[in-house]
């Protein structure tokens, strides 16, 4: 029987449903065990929220899972070009210590624009490890640009000295430098922390959109 749908094909709803993907309707952050650690996570969240909302005021928090672990498979999706001499480290790290995964939504039908890829990033900043040459740390307006605190200089001198000697290892990296929060850099990497989510928690959050999202999720992590 072939299935037939209520919703005329040139209505707003079929529309809208059409020129919204995952990207531009919800937006994925990371927060990991340090910023919980720190107890900053509520500031890391509303920070961002912030930020967000800067390009688009009609972004809201839609939702926050607690993960108590992570497993080496999942860390592989989030984090498909991870040099292998961090994956063990990473998968000590987080399958031993909660994080939290938050989700941002697009409310604003319209605005089917919206990369939340390129904003979460740019609310997250970066660590001097992943900027060009020559860049110092810096505390600059954003997540790891605000954090650490002037009273870690300290620990951050350190980590610059061993990235410019070469000598920091993967423990040393993960012990030394606050990564507090992970954002997607492609598609591939928000369909890793998409399929982090329950099956009953994504049909709550997402609604008659998951079963549409999990196909996207399949065809785009590991690509």
């Amino acid at each position: 029987m072939t299935e037939t749908s209520t919703t005329s094909p040139d209505s707003k709803e079929a529309l809208v449903d059409r020129k919204f993907g995952i990207n531009n309707k919800y937006g994925l952050m990371l927060v990991g065990h340090d910023a919980i650690e720190m107890d900053v996570t509520e500031y890391v969240v509303a920070s961002t929220l912030d930020r967000l909302k800067d390009k688009s005021p009609s972004v809201e928090l839609a939702d926050a899972i607690v993960l108590s672990t992570i497993t080496e498979e999942q860390i592989r999706k989030i984090y498909p070009d991870l040099d292998r001499n961090f994956l063990g480290a990473f998968t000590k790290v987080f399958g031993e210590n909660e994080s939290v995964l938050v989700i941002f939504e697009q409310t604003d039908s319209e605005d089917t624009q919206y990369d939340f890829i390129s904003e979460i990033n740019k609310a997250k900043g970066k660590i001097k490890r992943h900027k060009p040459q020559g860049e110092g740390t810096g505390w600059g307006d954003s997540i790891r640009g605000a954090i650490p605190l002037p009273s870690d200089r300290t620990r951050y001198e350190e980590v610059d000295r061993k990235i410019d000697s070469g000598e920091l290892s993967p423990e040393d990296y993960i012990k030394l430098t606050h990564h507090l929060v992970h954002g997607a850099d492609n598609e591939e990497e928000l369909a890793g922390l998409y399929m982090l989510i329950d099956e009953k928690r994504k049909k709550e959050i997402f609604g008659r959109e998951a079963k549409k999202f999990d196909k996207w999720a399949q065809e785009n992590v590991g690509k």
